[in-house]
């Protein structure tokens, strides 16, 4: 099954979920698609789940309350203090809230008032301060990008050598997974260690906002690195299948592997990148100690510009971070996001 397949799936499931929602509080439901509009299915999704969460926890403890009488302050605050009671996950509570904004500000259900009062706020905030503590992706040290740099240079093994040219563009690139999952067409103005690669990609994590629909996100690789590495990089992509140097329809950046054998037809996924990055480079699975996911490959070279000194305002461009300067247009500029 593809990523847009995947998607069409889960945006499905979703307007499904939040019909249900809006019928349990006689709320018109006609229209829900188009009011979504281009929000992440995944995250329509996790509100709607929120929502239904709270009507279970309604039809049980107050089954005489129906309807509109469900959007009530007083049957808000009860649900979220039995939440607090049952010892549920510490950020289940502000998932309740923001499904409530999701609510009222997209769909037009339910006052705001309602969701806004202090206790209601305060409950949540005092049970999203019980969360443990969040250990970032560990990033790459400089040995283990050589290391990757070797693998792709000297394996004998065409997927290992794809593998390693793939973390390598992720690295260099400072890209995300999904930034990577489908390209739309390349531009190549590189020789030897001078020089770079322009992916186009409208897969990204902003690519959801309607207003940059008709733009495509450059992703640049340098081909200077800690050796020269993207002649050797896209060499290993093509025998994968990916051509980056004639790539002018949308392709799958990299196909992983299939159980069974061959690759996939839809792109990779974080997941996968990860377990592949750890096995490439011998590394125990995420734990409470140590955490190596596929963000680690985006946040190496940030990590490295950081501890380099190099300004805020820098670092966000490079990263294509959406506070970068004058606002989020400024990622979408190929001139600027060259390192």
């Amino acid at each position: 099954m593809s990523h847009e397949q995947v998607d069409e799936s889960v945006k499905e499931t979703a307007l499904a979920k939040l019909a249900a929602v809006a019928r349990a509080m006689d709320q018109p439901c006609e229209h829900i698609a188009f009011q979504v509009g281009v929000r992440a299915p995944a995250t329509v999704l996790k509100r709607a789940n929120a929502l239904l969460g709270y009507l279970r926890f309604a039809a049980s403890v107050h089954p005489d309350v129906s309807g509109a009488a469900l959007l009530s302050e007083p049957l808000y605050f009860d649900y979220v203090r039995k939440l607090s009671d049952t010892d549920s996950a510490p950020g289940k509570a502000a998932d309740f809230l923001s499904g409530l904004r999701f609510l009222h500000f997209v769909l037009g259900i339910g006052s705001r008032e309602a969701f806004s009062t202090r206790r209601l706020l305060g409950s949540a905030e005092q049970q999203l301060a019980t969360r443990q503590e969040v250990r970032q992706a560990t990033v790459l040290t400089v040995e283990q990008v050589r290391r990757l740099h070797s693998i792709l240079n000297s394996s004998s093994s065409p997927l290992e050598k794809g593998c390693a040219a793939v973390m390598l563009f992720m690295v260099y690139g400072r890209a995300r997974c999904s930034d990577l999952r489908m390209l739309e067409r390349t531009e190549c103005a590189y020789r030897a260690s001078e020089g770079f690669l322009v992916a186009y990609t409208k897969s990204h994590k902003t690519g959801t906002k309607a207003r940059y629909r008709g733009l495509l996100l450059p992703v640049l690789f340098p081909a200077a690195g800690l050796e020269p590495w993207l002649d050797s990089a896209v060499d290993a992509l093509r025998a994968m299948g990916t051509d980056l140097r004639d790539l002018t329809e949308p392709t799958p950046f990299f196909r992983p592997p299939a159980d069974g054998g061959g690759p996939r037809k839809r792109g990779m996924t974080s997941k996968e990148c990860g377990r592949l990055l750890r096995q490439l480079l011998d590394m125990p699975e995420p734990s409470k100690h140590t955490r190596c996911t596929s963000h680690a490959l985006r946040a190496t070279v940030l990590s490295w510009c950081s501890k380099f000194g190099l300004p805020k305002d820098s670092r966000s461009v490079i990263g294509r971070h959406s506070s970068s300067l004058e606002g989020t247009t400024v990622i979408y500029s190929r001139d600027l996001s060259s390192p």
